[in-house]
């Protein structure tokens, strides 16, 4: 008799093996919410200056020059790629959203920063609250290596010479306006009124300062100046 033959099962093909999938981002964590620091009930006006013209964008974002930048003018690493991990180890994608109090926390700390720099600079401890507040934008603006750009600045600025240090700012190397006065508008403007009233016994300085307060622009940034309207926003968001 001759028996069937019964064919086996094929062997089971075993899966593919998988990579373990990649630990979660810690996508901007910190700071968790609004701490103030040493100048946060001070500087009001030149911190309101600074937002009307930096901007306060809750995502990362291209600026002027394409570097990624967030926040009040924050610029993330050296602002060239993305993703990027903060040195509190914060990450950074284009996809990352900070929310109003967590903006409101890097600016204060960057506006800290800066200020530090800004009280070093050429003229600090000759000018009134109009040429200080000048140097703290300067250097917001472009960094504390703008001394270095504009070397004749800062040397008149450190004889005391305020409208002479003005006129220099605004001044091309060959001739016409210089390229930082020709970028930066109606902001350069600005800061040539108040360092040119800057001497600290020029009794112009305080009218020039209320002058530059008082623009439209200017004004457009105290609405992210207190607490409440952070708070405010924070709650519109969430009811998206």
């Amino acid at each position: 008799e001759v028996k069937p033959v019964v064919a086996s099962a094929p062997a089971a093909t075993p899966a593919p093996k998988t990579a373990p999938p990649p630990p979660p981002q810690k996508v901007a964590e910190k700071p968790k919410e609004y701490t103030p620091t040493k100048t946060s009930g001070q500087y009001s006006e030149i911190k309101q200056m600074i937002i009307a013209y930096e901007g306060w964008e809750n995502k990362p974002y291209p600026d002027s020059e394409g570097l990624w930048t967030i926040g009040v003018g924050h610029l993330i690493g050296n602002g060239k790629k993305l993703p990027f991990t903060d040195k509190d180890g914060t990450t950074y994608t284009e996809k990352t959203y900070l929310t109003n109090p967590q903006v409101r926390a890097l600016f204060e700390k960057d506006f800290e920063a800066h200020l530090k720099h800004a009280e070093k600079a050429p003229g600090w401890n000759l000018a009134n609250e109009s040429g200080k507040t000048a140097l703290i934008d300067l250097t917001f603006n472009m960094g504390p290596g703008w001394i270095n750009k504009f070397k004749k600045t800062a040397s008149l600025l450190e004889e005391g010479k305020f409208k002479e240090a003005a006129e220099e700012l605004k001044r091309g190397s060959k001739g016409g306006y210089s390229p930082w006065y020709k970028q930066v508008g109606e902001r350069a403007k600005f800061i040539v009124t108040l360092i040119s009233a800057g001497a600290a016994n020029d009794k112009s300085g305080s009218d020039a300062l209320a002058s530059v307060m008082g623009s439209k622009k200017v004004a457009s940034g105290g609405k992210f100046m207190s607490d409440e309207s952070i708070q405010l926003a924070e709650s519109q968001r969430k009811q998206l």
